[in-house]
């Protein structure tokens, strides 16, 4: 009886470290592909923000295409509680007002103090 339970302890106790050695494989291999996902997913970020700055390009793109000669459209431009349109201006109620102002003097160069 005692041979008996002698060999089963011995078989037991095999099994167990082979267990614990299964384990430790799992856990190695465990990191190993969280450190591949890890990159994976800094790899995807990266070609992700690439892809945005290409969109905003595109957009630029079409929108001077839409606009041919280089100049920037004014229609519909809110100035002083009017709509200019072609640089004219007309009051809320549709009445004709003075020319808007022009805020290009409003620029400064760097430095200037203002």
């Amino acid at each position: 009886m005692q041979e008996r339970v002698e060999k089963r302890l011995g078989e037991l106790e095999a099994e167990y470290e082979a267990g614990q050695a299964r384990l430790a494989g799992l856990d190695a291999e465990r990191a190993e592909i969280e450190q591949v996902q890890l990159r994976l997913s800094s790899i995807i970020e990266v070609l992700e923000d690439l892809l945005v700055p290409d969109e905003a390009e595109a957009d630029e793109a079409e929108g001077t295409a839409d606009n041919a000669d280089g100049e920037v459209p004014t229609d519909d431009v809110e100035t002083d509680g009017g709509l200019e349109t072609d640089g004219e201006v007309s009051d809320e109620d549709g009445s004709a007002a003075t020319q808007a102002p022009s805020y290009s003097a409003a620029w400064t160069s760097p430095g200037s103090g203002f």
